[in-house]
């Protein structure tokens, strides 16, 4: 299994406290993956956290070029590879999707310590060395995104630390609550900067106030030619595209964002309802297979509380799947002709005498 090539997914559903498989899986052996997937897709209201053992042993082989990481609960980077991807060398694209608890990604995330005075080490330091596109979708507590302080390449006059010299995309999707962006981003020879909304709320993270001109991120990201923040253009082809006597509060209010706004709407208030809530939602004779809609419909379920469930009654088998329904689906049998019959008179003929 060394042997292994290509692409490969890791779904890991249940057990999460038993580590014996994501050990024998010696998966940093398999040097010959090229893009690797894990994903941690518990159920929803799962109360059981991931063992942080268990997240260790899945370290990923070292000549991986492409990595996504679905759906971690921790509060921070804790399992220790998380803290070496730059030793990744081969890397080129780097994907974090649904880290719900995080709040902080530090200089952790670099490998290293926050501080240039602390680096002792005169050999010249390149992280991420071939990483050309980052990613991160939806971080819903994601506040901070912390740079190294007291320290810009500019002033490292012997050139010791040098950050995502290939980084050319960065996306920034469904963040609400993101404050600021790193200073070493001043100094990487991005192309793209995209800041999106997400399916729900149509106001931006706080972050995207300060792309613009005078404002507080504008230093470390002028240099990018392509800004789109929302569905606006801040910069285009090197141009900047904004009216600053404009108000820049929230997306565009073009006739497209306003038809997101109803939908948008419904999905803020179920949020707000089931929020803390323990509850039981039924949804009966289910037959859309669109995943996109489902997960629009699952996130602001996620405000519920520990235990809150979802029984779900379709006729296909796909749509059960869907839903998440791996363990946890009855097939129910046909009803005999007899109980037909017996249904039939009682909801159509139960005012009527039986002959």
């Amino acid at each position: 299994m060394d042997k292994l090539r290509g692409s490969f997914l890791i779904w890991y559903g249940k057990n999460l406290k038993d580590t014996w498989q994501a050990k024998e899986a010696h998966l940093v052996n398999k040097n010959c993956l090229v893009s690797l997937q894990l994903n941690f897709s518990l159920d929803m209201w799962q109360p059981e956290p991931i063992q942080e053992e268990t997240v260790n042993a899945l370290q990923p082989p070292p000549n991986l070029e492409s990595l996504s990481i679905d759906i971690y609960c921790g509060t921070r980077l804790r399992p220790h590879w998380m803290t070496s991807l730059n030793k990744l060398r081969s890397l080129e694209a780097l994907v974090i999707v649904n880290w719900d608890r995080l709040k902080k990604v530090g200089v952790e995330f670099l490998g290293i310590d926050g501080t240039i005075e602390t680096k002792t080490s005169s050999s010249r330091l390149i992280l991420f060395p071939n990483l050309k596109r980052l990613e991160f979708h939806s971080m819903l507590m994601w506040e901070e995104w912390e740079g190294m302080t007291g320290w810009s390449e500019e002033e490292d006059s012997q050139k010791t630390i040098t950050i995502m010299p290939c980084l050319s995309s960065l996306l920034i999707h469904d963040c609400r609550v993101l404050r600021t962006l790193p200073n070493f981003l001043r100094n990487t020879p991005l192309k793209e900067l995209v800041i999106e909304v997400g399916v729900i709320f149509i106001f931006l993270a706080p972050v995207a106030q300060g792309c613009r001109k005078g404002r507080g991120e504008w230093p470390k990201i002028s240099h990018i030619p392509n800004i789109k923040v929302g569905k606006e253009f801040v910069q285009n082809d090197g141009v900047y595209e904004i009216d600053d006597d404009e108000m820049p509060s929230v997306a565009s209010t073009s006739s497209s964002a306003a038809e997101d706004v109803h939908g948008s709407r419904i999905f803020f208030l179920i949020h707000e309802s089931v929020k803390g809530m323990k509850f039981l939602l039924v949804l009966d004779d289910v037959w859309n297979q669109d995943c996109l809609k489902w997960e629009q419909l699952k996130l602001p379920l996620q405000n519920g509380a520990v235990g809150s469930r979802i029984l779900a009654t379709t006729r296909k088998e796909e749509v059960a799947r869907m839903v998440g329904a791996f363990t946890d689906m009855v097939n129910l049998e046909v009803l005999s002709e007899d109980n037909c019959w017996a249904l039939f008179y009682h909801i159509a003929l139960s005012n009527r005498e039986k002959k």
